[in-house]
């Protein structure tokens, strides 16, 4: 008989916030609605991982790439290190109504991110095939300079 997979979790409290069985949960979401930072951080005191391996520093080094494309507007870098395949979860946001924007529509004058600081990279690399990495993105956006995001790539 096949034991369906389950989970279970806890906040940093330790305290349970969730269990279920059958398809595992979208970690992301999890991440997001019940694991939130607990430490206030400065964009202008922010540290850097410094990533141990070849791969994790290649990695972080793609990543620096793309927020220096994102930022000030260059395509062609962006198309570089972006891989066009759209994931399962893009997929799924799509299919429930969500918009996909074109690069070249972000990157234009007033949409890019322009300004925006970046900080506290990290990298998981999960195995040969496949690892995330990681930023607090710090964005200026109509004036306001403490806006804070977790930037999974």
């Amino acid at each position: 008989e096949d034991t369906p997979f389950k989970w279970f979790g806890l906040s940093s409290s330790g305290r349970s916030f969730g269990s279920g069985a059958g398809s595992p949960p979208s970690w992301l979401q999890l991440m997001g609605q019940h694991l939130r930072p607990l430490d206030i951080i400065d964009p202008e005191e922010s540290v850097d991982t410094t990533a141990q391996s070849k791969d994790g520093k290649e990695i972080l080094g793609l990543q620096q790439q793309f927020y220096d494309a994102l930022t000030t507007g260059k395509l062609e870098q962006l198309e570089e290190v972006f891989v066009t395949e759209k994931t399962k979860e893009v997929t799924d946001v799509v299919a429930q109504g969500g918009r996909l924007d074109s690069w070249k529509f972000c990157l234009e004058d007033d949409a890019r991110p322009e300004g925006m600081k970046v900080g506290n990279v990290d990298v998981t690399l999960e195995s040969p095939t496949r690892a995330f990495s990681t930023a607090i993105e710090f964005p200026v956006a109509d004036g306001l300079t403490d806006a804070r995001l977790l930037a999974i790539q």
